[in-house]
């Protein structure tokens, strides 16, 4: 009797440990019985070949999973050397596979690990990668309302990554606003991510924003990201939820340092916004407060998507950036000097921004002055009195800080490539 009891509590156990964690619970379910329940050798002998074929395949996955991790790091330091060690997108530290627009984690190789076997990694790397012919778009929009929580997550998944190949379906959108309400952590966490990939290619629903708006109380922080990228995308369109920007302000000092970055580029969004229409820039001084370069880089890349137009920048957000330079928190003097730097080799940035970042230069604060010899860099290489920047940046090159001098030295190597030595600097 006691051996029956303990057989069924075990299986009990063993049963919630599955539904909690996975299938990776058997082969330790596995080895108590063989321990515990089978008192002859012959007999416990039988429990090794299942423990041995269930634990190849899931080696082999992995394997597979290490492998894919570095192939996709090498193939993002092939594309973009020149970002190889400094974040380029809303995800920082995230894995791009150089997709347009992809700012992601690449979530498929977390996924992967809740499959049985290298051949489920493999299939949804490829699914992942590869644009989907019609049918099998057309499946994956039928797996959304399967009963199977992995089918569910992965088809969320790989609809997202259509998406941002520009494979776009709308009937899949509805679906996927109500898996934002699943039971299952990875279904909403794949689901936010679709929606915000369809909002960001213009195919978008305002019933999404309430769901979305719940999701950042979510007990996962990986949910809680991808429902505020959402949130930034519907932003951008013009639908903003009210309520929310407290509780992104929490998020600037959050654990993960993915959200904080993501919703560094959500309240970006708002504070242009708050710029247009009320001619405030307190969110963006709250935002540049935390110091945080995740942060910083998320805000970056939410101004550059908003206050530049067709490559050159909006007088009223010239007007701002100008006052900010000379504020009083040398925080916020180094976030919009850096702001300002991301973005100078791609688009214009106005001469009347020059002359307070040259006085920067002079800043009692370290990280404010090579924050300025950055933007002032980026401006240069962009051919904007290049010969004249390159003898002002010449002279942090014994500023008294080892961070400044290095940078200024590393700015002026790049622009003497580029451009050969100046002859007569430029006025």
């Amino acid at each position: 009797m006691g051996l029956i009891l303990t057989l069924t509590l075990k299986i009990v156990i063993f049963g919630v440990a599955f539904l909690l964690v996975g299938y990776w619970v058997v082969p330790l379910a596995i080895y108590l019985l063989y321990h515990t329940l089978i008192p002859l050798d012959f007999v416990k002998n039988l429990f090794l070949l299942p423990l041995a074929v269930y634990l190849i395949p899931a080696s082999i996955e992995i394997i597979g999973t290490v492998i894919i991790l570095i192939g996709v790091k090498v193939n993002r330091q092939e594309i973009h050397p020149e970002n190889s060690k400094q974040p380029n997108g809303r995800g920082v530290d995230s894995f791009d596979f150089a997709f347009e627009g992809s700012f992601h984690r690449a979530s498929f190789l977390i996924q992967s690990l809740e499959m049985r076997g290298g051949i489920g990694l493999i299939y949804i790397t490829q699914m992942g990668c590869q644009k989907l012919k019609g049918q099998d778009l057309e499946e994956q929009i039928s797996l959304l309302t399967d009963s199977k929580r992995m089918l569910r997550s992965r088809a969320a998944f790989n609809i997202g990554r259509c998406a941002l190949q520009g494979q776009l379906d709308r009937r899949a959108l509805k679906l996927l606003i109500l898996l934002l309400q699943d039971a299952d952590r990875e279904v909403r966490m794949n689901s936010a991510f679709a929606v915000g990939e369809y909002a960001s290619r213009g195919i978008f629903d305002e019933a999404a924003i309430k769901p979305l708006t719940k999701l950042l109380k979510d007990w996962s922080s990986k949910v809680r990201c991808r429902a505020t990228t959402a949130l930034g995308e519907y932003a951008k369109l013009g639908f903003y939820s009210t309520g929310i920007i407290k509780t992104l302000l929490r998020f600037l000092t959050d654990d993960d340092k993915e959200l904080r970055a993501n919703a560094g580029w959500t309240l970006g969004i708002y504070s242009v916004k708050d710029i247009l229409e009320k001619n405030s820039s307190e969110l963006i001084e709250k935002i540049l407060e935390t110091g945080d370069p995740n942060v910083k880089v998320g805000l970056s890349i939410a101004l550059a998507e908003n206050i530049w137009d067709k490559g050159q920048m909006k007088e009223r957000f010239l007007e701002k950036f100008i006052e900010l330079l000379s504020h009083k928190d040398p925080q916020i003097r180094e976030g919009i000097a850096f702001v300002i730097g991301e973005n100078a080799e791609e688009k214009q940035v106005d001469e009347r921004i020059l002359n307070p970042l040259l006085n920067l230069l002079n800043d009692p604060d370290p990280h404010v002055r090579a924050n300025a010899v950055f933007a002032l860099g980026a401006i240069a290489h962009q051919g904007v009195k290049t010969n004249y920047l390159i003898q002002k940046i010449s002279s942090s090159t014994d500023d008294p800080d080892k961070n400044v001098k290095e940078t200024a030295k590393n700015i002026l190597q790049r622009l003497v490539l580029k451009k050969g030595s100046p002859k007569n600097p430029e006025s």
